[in-house]
């Protein structure tokens, strides 16, 4: 399975900042959040940085930017958007953004390659465990996901410890 460690962005000028500190980074896996700040005369420029320093760029909810930058992946909050979306980019990764379980399961059913679950401080470590528990409860099978499941939102160093301990993951979004 993939490992994505992932570093989230919800201004364009943050995204900018880090890019030009990029020389200690451990991961090349980026998610844009606010797309809607990006203007259409920024995306060469966005695009040569993404270029020069081999990025994965995963857009959310922005298909026409995805496109444009030639992301990696997209994300919607919508698992049941795959299906077109897979018809429009066949190349690119798909992932939902998950709240609760149920959201998880729905982004697995329609082919979902990845699976954001969060915000980790409003739903804590039970879906995480239920989901893809390390020690498998062959009880609760039916509820563990076989695509990766990334947490998201505001995770400190103890919490980080203790979801790779407990769970299977695809990796951590920051």
């Amino acid at each position: 399975m993939e490992s994505y460690h992932i570093y989230t962005f919800h201004q364009l000028e943050q995204f900018k900042v880090f890019i030009h500190t990029l020389s200690n980074l451990k991961t090349k896996n980026i998610w844009l959040k606010n797309t809607a700040v990006i203007k259409t005369n920024e995306y060469p420029a966005i695009k040569a940085l993404i270029r020069t320093h081999e990025l994965n760029i995963f857009i959310e909810e922005n298909l026409s930017l995805a496109q444009s930058l030639e992301a990696t992946g997209l994300l919607t909050h919508d698992a049941e958007k795959l299906t077109s979306l897979k018809a429009a980019m066949p190349t690119i990764k798909l992932g939902v953004i998950a709240n609760d379980i149920a959201d998880c399961k729905n982004a697995e059913l329609f082919e979902a390659d990845l699976v954001f679950l969060g915000p980790y401080e409003e739903i804590g470590l039970a879906p995480y465990l239920n989901l893809s528990p390390v020690k498998q409860d062959y009880e609760w099978m039916f509820l563990n996901i076989i695509i990766p499941l990334i947490p998201f939102g505001t995770i400190n160093k103890i919490e980080e410890k203790e979801l790779f301990e407990k769970c299977i993951l695809g990796g951590i979004a920051k």
